[in-house]
């Protein structure tokens, strides 16, 4: 369980995910915001206490990589990544290391958007599919947020029996007042992740899936009612202020 009050920074952790279908799929996943360039010098207020030097692109980029890859993850979700950087600096240096990877920018005028990087050794890309929250004429999907959702195939070294998963990316809004957008933008990705991860219809009629891992920032605390939404699959709708 999540503390109720949790130090963002001290709150880092890796966490090994295991298949309970007995499957015998076995990773370790890594979710990280490397803060946008475009996001930080328009909202710079929001850093008084940082020296302007630590801020910059040519500072930053060689210690997120670092970092990125100390972990040792199997799969690599990123939120808040520039276009360009996933070009000329994240996937390069991703694919020098072993790893192959996808990206969706943001709609409208947003010039960063999410990644997916998997291990090319562990998983092959079978399918991806490219959600945009944005809908014309409808009220709380107005924004340009984006998920971005892979099928990865798997082999397994002990069986050497092929593997399907289903992983999501996303960042959703960050506006903290308007917890319906939040909630309209999670119930469109939860769509779109049931679509992708659903493989056949069983004889019997029931939906045969494959593990789902969804990852991302959701600009929600930790035990919030999004979250509950997301666990629970309910919520009491006048909770969903925030």
């Amino acid at each position: 369980e999540w503390p109720h009050q949790i130090d963002s920074y001290a709150a880092r952790s890796v966490e090994t995910v295991s298949d309970r279908s007995g499957s015998g799929l076995c990773f370790s996943l890594v979710s990280y915001n490397v803060l946008a360039d475009s996001l930080l010098f328009s909202n710079k207020d929001l850093y008084p206490q940082h020296n302007s030097q630590y801020l910059t692109w040519e500072y930053r980029k060689q210690r997120l990589l670092r970092e990125i890859l100390s972990l040792g993850s199997e799969i690599v979700c990123l939120q808040e990544v520039e276009q360009q950087h996933f070009g000329n600096h994240f996937l390069p240096r991703m694919r020098e290391n072993g790893y192959d990877g996808v990206f969706m920018g943001r709609t409208g005028k947003k010039t960063d958007g999410c990644a997916i990087f998997f291990r090319s050794s562990h998983f092959t890309l079978v399918a991806q599919q490219f959600v945009e929250f944005k809908r014309p004429k409808v009220r709380v999907l107005d924004r340009d947020n984006i998920a971005l959702i892979v099928r990865l195939e798997a082999v397994a070294s002990d069986t050497g029996h092929s593997e399907l998963l289903c992983v999501a990316c996303t960042h959703l809004l960050f506006n903290h007042n308007r917890g319906e957008m939040k909630l309209a933008q999670t119930m469109v990705l939860m769509a779109e992740v049931d679509r992708m991860a659903r493989l056949k219809t069983s004889d019997d009629g029931k939906d045969v899936m494959c593990p789902i891992v969804i990852a991302g920032d959701f600009n929600a605390q930790p035990l919030c009612p999004l979250y509950h939404f997301i666990v629970r699959g309910k919520l009491l709708y006048g909770d969903i202020a925030s």
